[in-house]
């Protein structure tokens, strides 16, 4: 008997002749189920970064979606214009009107505005000036959230913060390119042919971002912008007259003179400038005038508004050379050197009077002068705070020194009308 032989058996067959069944070509081997996994857990990363990204953007969208909040605007006098943002034109107001975010109001150089904001803060516009409503909203599933967004585009407007208590609000305004973060208190605002300023009362605090620089301005100091940069924080007065030394000569100054009868026209006054111990000095200067009546005067249109300021003082430097008509003269306003300050109330017009002399040997009226020292140098400051007249000031419109009466010299330099 031949015996057969057969050739040798494949692993898949020797796996089937010892019991484990047919050959199986598509078994999971180690390596492709990790495989598997992998690809298993990957898409579960993915599916919870989906959901926290999702949940993330909801909570965001929530936290942050604002709702727009009207603003209260008030005539107080003349016209204001209101540019409305959804209409795209200007119109007038003579009355109240209701503002929304994009709107801007304008005064014109007789009129006034009260913006009342959904806060309570309050904004004062004065003439001349243009403010934007930027931002006034408040949280639309967070009603505790407020932002509040101003602009002053020009002019002056005086602003005042109300108390935040439990809400969180964020209280900003622009000028030019500085934006400041405002606390509760007052705050001035001027913005004016390139320059602006921000000064902050008795009770505030900002946070100024300027000329990529922050500034921490507190309670009665002031900052200043201009295309050259920022300025301060400055605690100091805010001056209103424009040089009142003298240092460049009578630059911003108006010289004047008002004759008095017939036969006193052929004698003027002179106004002449020098300098003494240093300084410059504005010299008025009459002599033989037989008795009559010449005023000599420097002007000066100021054009402030004053409203919003606690302290408005006047002072100067003067010294009296001489003066032949007694005190202020028969109706107590002729002196060798007199200052006036003019000024608008809301009832009208008025003027602070302030003469000065050495003698009044015929005893006239010096109701509003104080008698000093011949021929010394004087410095004044007024013991009234301006502020304190009633009705009290909103606008001062011009200053005018000089001297008046019969023979006259004077000097006078330093003046000043310090605001605060």
């Amino acid at each position: 008997m031949t015996r057969q032989s057969f050739p040798p058996l494949t692993e898949d067959q020797a796996d089937f002749a010892s019991g484990g069944g047919a050959p199986s070509h598509g078994a999971r081997t180690p390596r492709t189920g990790a495989l598997v996994w992998m690809v298993l857990w990957i898409a579960f990363g993915v599916f919870l970064l989906s959901a926290a990204g999702a949940a993330f953007v909801a909570h965001r969208w929530v936290t942050t979606s604002m709702e727009g909040r009207p603003v209260d605007l008030m005539v107080i006098n003349g016209t204001v214009s209101l540019y409305s943002a959804r209409l795209q034109q200007w119109v007038s107001v003579v009355a109240d009107a209701r503002l929304r975010e994009g709107d801007r109001i304008r005064t014109d150089p007789n009129s006034q505005a009260f913006v009342t904001l959904f806060d309570h803060s309050t904004v004062r516009v004065f003439p001349g000036s243009e403010l934007e409503v930027v931002t006034s909203a408040s949280g639309r599933f967070s009603p505790a959230q407020w932002r509040i967004d101003l602009q002053l585009n020009q002019g002056t407007a005086h602003l005042g913060v109300a108390p935040a208590f439990e809400w969180e609000r964020a209280f900003t305004i622009r000028l030019g390119q500085a934006r400041a973060l405002l606390e509760e208190g007052g705050y001035t605002l001027t913005a004016e042919g390139g320059k602006s300023g921000l000064r902050v009362g008795d009770v505030g605090g900002a946070s100024v971002i300027a000329s990529g620089a922050e500034f921490h301005v507190r309670s009665g100091q002031r900052m200043d912008f201009d295309k050259r940069g920022a300025t301060g924080p400055i605690a100091e007065r805010e001056e209103l007259i424009r040089n009142g030394d003298f240092g460049h000569g009578i630059e911003g100054w108006q010289p004047g003179s008002t004759a008095g009868f017939r036969e006193g026209q052929d004698l003027p006054g002179s106004l002449s400038l020098s300098v003494e111990d240093g300084r410059v000095q504005a010299r008025f200067h009459r002599a033989g005038s037989r008795g009559t009546f010449y005023e000599t005067y420097l002007f000066q249109e100021v054009g402030r508004d004053v409203g919003h300021y606690a302290e408005l003082v006047l002072s100067l430097d003067f010294r009296l050379v001489n003066q032949s008509l007694s005190g202020g003269g028969y109706l107590g306003t002729e002196y060798p050197l007199l200052v006036r300050v003019n000024y608008r109330t809301a009832l009208g017009d008025g003027t602070a009077l302030y003469g000065f002399y050495y003698q009044n040997d015929a005893n006239n009226w010096t109701d509003q002068a104080i008698g000093v020292e011949q021929n010394a140098w004087i410095h004044y400051s007024a013991p009234v705070n301006l502020m304190a007249l009633n009705p009290r000031p909103q606008r001062i419109l011009s200053i005018q020194a000089g001297a008046s009466g019969w023979d006259y010299e004077s000097v006078v330099t330093n003046i000043s009308l310090a605001a605060q």
